[in-house]
């Protein structure tokens, strides 16, 4: 199983990514937890405002046209991802988000226990 330290490695070459259907990560790093004192790996990616698939899916239906994009979107997402070396791991419903921007793919897995979704938080 991959740990925490692989994750990071694979954040910071998710971080040479720049795609417009790829959530953006603007800086990996570790601080010192204040509550603690202990070092903490950091991930600082994009603000993203919109719903989960998941979500979109359990309501409305989607047009052909939406649905067409999201496709298309979904697919630029991932030759932009593997173009870098790297594997999604995880991609499921619940890993792409639907924002005015357009779809953006997020938290790329790499063990079970450990995603990038766990090493950060929303504060």
């Amino acid at each position: 199983m991959l740990g925490a330290r692989d994750a990071i490695a694979h954040a910071k070459s998710l971080a040479k990514i720049s795609h417009p259907n790829v959530v953006t990560v603007h800086y990996v790093t570790q601080l010192t937890d204040p509550d603690t004192g202990a070092l903490a790996d950091c991930v600082v990616m994009e603000w993203l405002d919109g719903d989960r698939l998941d979500v979109r899916l359990a309501g409305a239906r989607f047009s052909f046209a939406e649905a067409l994009k999201l496709c298309n979107e979904l697919l630029n997402g991932l030759e932009a991802i593997h173009a870098q070396g790297v594997a999604h791991g995880d991609l499921h419903c619940g890993n792409v988000i639907l924002s005015q921007n357009g779809t953006k793919i997020i938290d790329i897995n790499y063990a079970e226990s450990e995603s990038l979704a766990r090493l950060s938080t929303t504060s």
